[in-house]
């Protein structure tokens, strides 16, 4: 008689046979410096270190990460442990790792034998000659409601640009033309070393509610002139955005929230929106896309 064993009774036998569970540790960056790397790092190509830990196999498989919020800048690599006890060491070359640059990186692994498979992450933060801008108040690239009406701070990193005599022109560009904004200032040298904090008016915001700000800035300063990485926020208005409850698409019915994906005119999907006060029975409301 052939007895069927499931896969939570194999990782129990397995367990039971071996006495050990494999726990991941993260890995590191051996060039960073207290989460930080430093630019001259970067451009030197980085190290990143998976350390020996208990129950690693030769041969065994795995796949390094370094995510990033930046365009193009995420990397991976896949890799096999070469021996039974020591660290295992993952290089990122000096063109990758320079993409990294400005950017708050995270970094984890995939250990394929193990179970979960995934590793802790660690974050750093790269360095650069200048920063992109930064709304406080921005929660997951979007602008609340509540700092629309409220106003924003907009946050200029300290960095080796914003030195004493820069002079920096920051772009405030939003969906509506009067709610666009150009500011002109200079570093005097007891600011210097010190984030540059603008505060932006609701009148900046409010009308660009449901589209988009786009941000970016520029520092002169010697003969030498830097621009900042271009950051675009949604701004979120007073209806929220309505979530898909299923997804019809070519036949086939699959719950929960649709897919990002390219919408053919035979699709259809029925949409949920979040209650508002406001309403009242019998009010009506047209959805579009």
């Amino acid at each position: 008689m052939v007895e069927f064993v499931t896969v939570q009774d194999r990782k129990r036998i397995v367990e039971e046979l071996t006495g050990v569970q494999t726990v991941l540790p993260p890995a590191s960056i051996d060039e960073a410096r207290e989460g930080f790397i430093s630019l001259e790092q970067l451009s030197r190509g980085l190290t990143v270190r998976i350390p020996s830990f208990e129950g690693q196999q030769v041969g065994a498989r795995f796949h390094v990460i370094v995510g990033s919020e930046g365009p193009n800048a995420g990397w991976g690599a896949p890799g096999k442990i070469e021996t039974l006890v020591g660290d295992t060491l993952v290089s990122i070359p000096a063109d990758r790792a320079l993409a990294f640059r400005g950017l708050q990186l995270k970094l984890y692994y995939f250990y394929f034998d193990a179970d979960p498979p995934t590793s802790p992450s660690a974050t750093y933060f790269a360095g650069d000659d200048i920063y992109r801008p930064v709304v406080d108040e921005a929660e997951d690239r979007v602008i609340p409601l509540a700092s629309v009406n409220n106003g924003v701070n907009l946050r200029l990193r300290a960095s080796e640009a914003l030195s004493g005599g820069a002079l920096v022109s920051v772009y405030w560009l939003g969906t509506a033309c009067e709610a666009c904004l150009v500011r002109h200032l200079r570093i005097e040298t007891d600011d210097e070393g010190q984030d540059v904090v603008l505060p932006i008016e609701p009148r900046y915001l409010r009308p660009n509610k449901y589209g988009t700000v786009q941000v970016i800035y520029t520092v002169e300063n010697a003969d030498r002139k830097w621009i900042s990485r271009l950051v675009e926020l949604d701004v979120e208005g007073d209806l929220l955005i309505p979530q898909a409850v299923y997804e019809y698409q070519s036949g086939f019915y699959k719950p929960g929230p649709a897919p990002a994906c390219r919408r053919e005119r035979e699709d259809s999907y029925a949409t949920q929106h979040a209650w508002d006060e406001r309403w009242r029975c019998s009010d009506f409301f047209l959805c579009w896309r």
